[in-house]
């Protein structure tokens, strides 16, 4: 059997220092203090100071979890790696996250339903990116689709459309043909299906000028052309051919600007 010696408050709020034989041996919250009437004088035997350190470890994981989840909503996931990273043992860490799931302050499709609506209104990420958000946020699979239907197909269709003309204004200098890839990928990569990408297209289609067309054709042409000045005409011409071709230019186009080029050489 031991003997509290003397209680000291903590400069931080709500702790305290308990100390035996007038050495520190352990510190509590206010409740726990208040719980078990931790006052100079009260005898305590082992079994009761085990008890009285694990009540403490369950009002700090409470009260980490509270001040953590008080700044916005939290997945169950982020609140366990926050109470680890407070160094709670995994034992009061369970305990704790099925209290706060009891209390409704854990939700996890509360949290990703707000996370679908704000994504979605706030930016224009397509659905499957913001699936594999929830998905890094360790939402299980069949509330992070339940969550997605957050996302409608109308707002779907806006925010890809409102990306799809940002993209052509993004790639305009590109061959009509290279732009369209180029659009079709990126709206894939952000997250947007086939049936979305098409639709969006279909409603929205680009129109084609020519002269702007064969003006980037030109300027590309020149460009490639000049940088591989220093080698012979025949793999000069290749190499220039090679890259209008990967940039989508028809061949027709491209034979047409290069005569000119070969011709100015000559």
């Amino acid at each position: 059997m031991q003997t509290i010696s003397k209680v000291e408050q903590q400069k931080r709020a709500g702790r305290f220092n308990i100390y035996i034989a007038d050495e520190f041996a352990f510190a509590v919250a206010e409740t726990v203090l208040i719980r078990f009437n931790l006052f100079k004088g009260r005898a305590l035997t082992p079994t009761l100071i085990e008890e009285i350190k694990q009540a403490d470890q369950q009002a700090k994981a409470l009260q980490t979890a509270y001040v953590y989840l008080s700044q916005q909503l939290r997945s169950r996931y982020e609140v366990q790696q926050k109470l680890q990273q407070a160094e709670i043992n995994p034992v009061t860490i369970e305990m704790t996250l099925a209290r706060l799931t009891t209390e409704r302050l854990i939700d996890d499709l509360a949290y990703a339903q707000s996370l679908v609506r704000t994504v979605a209104n706030t930016s224009v990420k397509g659905p499957q990116v913001i699936k594999q958000l929830l998905y890094q946020k360790h939402i299980a699979a069949d509330i992070s689709e339940q969550a997605l239907t957050e996302y409608s197909q109308e707002l779907q269709i806006e925010n890809a459309t409102k990306l799809y003309f940002q993209l052509a204004k993004r790639y305009h200098k590109l061959s009509n043909f290279a732009k369209q890839q180029k659009i079709y990928q990126t709206l894939m990569q952000k997250g947007y299906s086939a049936t979305i990408i098409e639709r969006v297209k279909t409603d929205n289609e680009l129109t084609t000028d020519d002269d702007e067309e064969q003006q980037n054709l030109r300027h590309l042409a020149e460009k490639v052309w000049h940088r591989n000045r220093n080698i012979e005409t025949v793999k000069r011409i290749l190499k220039t051919k090679q890259a209008l071709y990967n940039k989508g230019f028809q061949g027709d186009d491209i034979n047409e600007i290069m005569a000119g080029l070969v011709t100015e050489v000559d």
